[in-house]
């Protein structure tokens, strides 16, 4: 008895030519057990890589909303402080008045908007999306920031999520490659 003996069973009327339905189960008990622990195995692992793949995005997009938290933040204090101009120099914001009137952003942004007005007169608090923008280098997937400052004004924040996205394909390519390689070592 080994991996290469097998019980073959025929099922009654299952073919005029003698063909039928074969079923192949290893008949020494060593083999069963070494099967199951291979199956348990291969199950525990995907269920593992899942869960790790799970737990690092949610890592990644945490520490891509800290820092477009931290800008915002800053931005506000430098508006309340008189400092109109703040907006202009970063990368990827805009200020709206609260009826979505656009009143200053980024210079790169040129006349495109990263919210339409009415997605800002919806703001009540503070909101994080991911959203594709017309950027001037061509449509992006952007993560947004937007928070209402005052009654009559919304702030809102950006980053490419390009790099998130990158870093989800490359993590999920080393999970693809070692999860079968260590599957190979369990099964031995």
């Amino acid at each position: 008895g080994g991996w290469i003996d097998y019980v073959v069973t025929r099922w009654p009327n299952s073919g005029s030519r003698g063909e039928g339905v074969v079923r192949l189960t290893p008949r020494s008990l060593r083999a069963r057990v070494t099967v199951i622990f291979v199956l348990g195995g291969a199950i525990a692992l995907v269920l593992s890589l899942t869960l790790l793949y799970v737990a690092l995005d949610r890592q990644l997009v945490a520490a891509l909303d800290a820092d477009l938290a931290g800008r915002s933040t800053d931005l506000a204090a430098a508006l309340a402080a008189g400092d109109a101009d703040v907006v202009a120099r970063d990368p990827l914001a805009q200020l709206y008045t609260a009826d979505g009137r656009l009143l200053t952003g980024s210079t790169a942004l040129d006349d495109l908007r990263l919210l339409p007005a009415g997605e800002v007169r919806g703001i009540q608090s503070r909101i994080v999306v991911t959203q594709r923008v017309p950027l001037a280098s061509g449509p992006t997937d952007v993560r947004l920031l937007s928070r209402r400052l005052d009654s009559a004004h919304v702030l809102t924040v950006g980053v490419s999520a390009e790099p998130l996205q990158q870093a989800r394909q490359r993590f999920l390519g080393v999970l693809l490659i070692a999860g079968p390689v260590v599957l190979a070592i369990l099964a031995g």
